[in-house]
């Protein structure tokens, strides 16, 4: 089992939490559960999953949502987690590993989200110039 944090729905947004599985650059397939915070769902979403194999779970907000994401109710679920630390898919932490020397402000990374992806290839060259 894995698991992938979506707070700001890059996933979401490119269409992929629709899908019921996914397969990685191994050629492994693996059944896809999204959590949006309605507990019974999930788990029986993910009781199937687990029954076929591999398992991701995709921890994702509401379109509108900038609420934290109440992970309380499948905490049980989140201990089973069995490959390392979550994959971390927000904006903030994006930033972070292709700028790892500055400290770019949460609010407006995310207010300007768009064009930031938009201008994603001069984001390494800009970093440099600012360091």
């Amino acid at each position: 089992m894995a698991i992938a944090i979506d707070s700001d729905r890059f996933l979401a947004e490119a269409g992929l939490l629709g899908k019921p599985a996914i397969v990685d650059p191994a050629g492994r397939q693996w059944q896809m559960v999204v959590f949006t915070g309605e507990d019974l769902e999930f788990r029986c979403r993910f009781r199937e999953a687990v029954s076929m194999g591999r398992t991701v779970i995709v921890m994702s907000r509401g379109p509108y949502s900038t609420e934290p994401i109440d992970v309380s109710y499948i905490a049980d679920i989140l201990t089973l987690n069995e490959s390392g630390d979550p994959l971390d898919l927000s904006v903030p932490a994006f930033f972070h590993r292709i700028t790892p020397k500055i400290n770019c402000p949460v609010r407006e990374l995310r207010r300007f989200k768009t064009d930031l992806l938009t201008r994603l290839d001069f984001a390494q060259e800009a970093a440099e110039k600012l360091i």
